[in-house]
């Protein structure tokens, strides 16, 4: 028993020995740091802001015989493609041309429309495209409009911009970028 609380007791002064010493200098340095450009690409899409827009549709028949009144949600996700980006090197400058931001992903969730009239069948035999799905196709083009309109689209291209410049400092680059 008596080696078994000299080692704790070894063990302990050791640690704490240890914990004593003042921390060490990295051994390396940003300018070391190896970083490639190239894997910006490699990240694909960077969605950078996520928004849900709602807007009041009424889709109807030519002759009003049928109709559909709803409110829809739609969620809208905006963001980059990185794959389409270019990155030109030069030292520890990176200069980045991004393309332009754009929507990335859309949804709504017919259980959370707010309908406010219908009358008649939304899909008569033979047509390819119902009431509701065009409501949705509205909905959505009107989002986006929505979108561009807030200012949505330049709100994403700064957040990706702040983004890229933070992942590449951390990776070596002292300099970066974007090309307009």
């Amino acid at each position: 028993m008596k080696w078994f609380l000299s080692l704790l007791f070894l063990g302990g002064l050791v640690a704490g020995i240890w914990l004593a010493l003042p921390p060490r200098a990295p051994t390396t340095s940003a300018a070391s740091v190896t970083w490639e450009l190239a894997d910006i690409r490699a990240l694909g899409e960077l969605r950078l802001l996520t928004t849900e827009i709602g807007s009041y549709q009424h889709v109807s028949t030519i002759d009003s015989e049928r109709y559909l009144k709803a409110v829809i949600p739609v969620r809208i996700a905006l963001g980059l493609d990185l794959t389409r980006a270019t990155v030109t090197r030069t030292g520890d400058t990176a200069v980045i041309t991004l393309p332009p931001v754009r929507v990335l992903h859309r949804s709504s969730d017919p259980r959370r429309w707010n309908i406010w009239e219908t009358h008649g069948i939304l899909q008569a035999p033979g047509e390819s495209i119902s009431m509701a799905q065009l409501a949705e196709l509205q909905a959505f083009k009107e989002a986006e409009d929505e979108a561009i309109r807030l200012g949505l689209l330049s709100k994403a291209r700064t957040r990706g911009e702040a983004v890229i410049t933070t992942w590449l400092h951390g990776l070596g680059a002292t300099d970066v970028r974007f090309a307009r």
